[in-house]
C-alpha cells in the first residue's frame, strides 16, 4: 500500500515539475519575443498611418491645383496595433500665428490664426507618436521630437518679374475647419471637402520680409524653423546654379528661431535703377472642410 502511494505521489510531482517547466518556458519566450513584436507591430502601425496621411496630403494636393471646388475624399485611418489605441484629433487652430510683414508692419490679410491640425496619435511601448497634416505637410513626432515626412508648401526662388530681380516666394496655406476627436481600436473615417481658394499678392517690396510663425510650443516651433531652413537651403542651391550676372546682389534668405517664433527673414538686395531688388509673395489660401464622421453615411 505504501508503494502505491509513493507511485502516484510520484506522478503528481513529476506531473507538477513538468508544469513548471513548460510555465517557465512559456515566461522565456513572452519576456525575450513579445516586447519585439509588440515593437514591430507598432513601428509597421506608424508606418501605416504615415501612408495614409500622404496619401491625404496627394488628396488635398490634387483638389487644390485643379481646383475641385466641393471634391470630397475619404480615407479611413488604422485603429490600433499591438498594445495601443489610435487617437485621431482635429484642431481648428493649435495656439499659433502666421504672419507676414514688410519691415516691422504686419501685411493685411496675412496673417493666420486657424491653420489646423488634423493628426493621430499612438502611445505605446516606446512612448507616443504622433503623426499629422499641417501647414500643406505631413510631419512625424516620437516624444517630441518631430520632422516633416513631406514639408509644408512654400518655396522661394530667383526670377525676373517685370524686367526686375525678384526673390519670389510662393505659399499654399491649406485652411483646415472642423473638429472633432476620436479614439479608435478600428479605425476612424476621415472626410474632408474641398470648398475653395483664395489668392492674394503681397509685393512687390524693396523693404524686408518676414514670414514669421510664432507659438509656446517647442516642439511646433522647431517643426516650422526646419521648413523656413528648408526654403533657404533650395534658395542658396538655385543661386548656386545661376551664377549668371542678373542675380549677382539679389538678396539674402535667412531661416532664424528665438523663444517664440521661426522665422524666414527675406532681404532685397541694392539695384541700380534699371535692376531693382524686390520681394513679392504669392499666396494660395485652400480651404477645406474636415470631419471624422462618414458624410455618406449621413446623406
Amino acid at each position: 500500500m505504501r508503494r502505491d502511494c509513493d507511485a502516484a505521489s510520484s506522478v503528481v510531482i513529476g506531473f507538477v515539475i513538468l508544469l513548471m517547466l513548460v510555465a517557465l518556458g512559456i515566461g522565456i519566450w513572452a519576456l525575450i519575443s513579445v516586447p519585439d513584436m509588440v515593437k514591430e507591430a507598432e513601428s509597421t502601425h506608424a508606418i501605416e498611418l504615415s501612408n495614409t496621411f500622404l496619401d491625404l496630403k496627394l488628396s488635398a494636393d490634387k483638389v487644390r491645383v485643379n481646383n475641385f471646388e466641393g471634391a470630397r475624399f475619404s480615407m479611413l485611418m488604422p485603429g490600433s496595433s499591438g498594445m495601443s489605441g489610435t487617437t485621431i484629433g482635429f484642431a481648428n487652430t493649435t495656439g499659433s500665428i502666421l504672419s507676414i510683414y514688410i519691415g516691422s508692419n504686419t501685411v493685411h490679410d496675412a496673417q493666420w490664426k486657424d491653420i489646423g491640425r488634423l493628426s493621430a496619435q499612438v502611445g505605446g511601448t516606446r512612448g507616443s507618436t504622433v503623426i499629422g497634416y499641417e501647414g500643406g505637410g505631413v510631419f512625424r513626432s516620437d516624444n517630441g521630437n518631430a520632422v516633416w515626412l513631406t514639408p509644408g508648401l512654400i518655396e522661394v526662388y530667383p526670377q525676373k518679374i517685370d524686367g526686375n530681380s525678384t526673390i519670389r516666394v510662393d505659399m499654399v496655406m491649406p485652411v483646415l475647419s472642423g473638429n472633432a476627436a476620436i479614439s479608435s481600436n478600428w479605425g476612424a473615417p476621415v472626410d474632408v471637402v474641398y470648398t475653395g481658394k483664395k489668392d492674394r499678392i503681397v509685393g512687390p517690396t524693396n523693404e524686408t520680409l518676414v514670414i514669421s510663425f510664432s507659438t509656446s510650443d517647442d516642439e511646433q516651433r522647431n517643426l516650422w524653423y526646419s521648413l523656413f531652413y528648408e526654403a533657404e537651403t533650395r534658395f542658396n542651391a538655385k543661386i548656386g546654379t545661376e551664377i549668371g550676372t542678373e542675380w549677382v546682389g539679389i538678396g539674402t534668405v535667412k531661416a532664424s528661431v528665438e523663444d517664440t517664433a521661426a522665422r524666414l527673414t527675406i532681404e532685397p538686395g541694392v539695384g541700380g535703377p534699371n535692376d531693382m531688388k524686390l520681394v513679392k509673395v504669392y499666396i494660395r489660401e485652400a480651404t477645406y472642410d474636415v470631419s471624422l464622421v462618414n458624410r455618406y453615411e449621413e446623406s
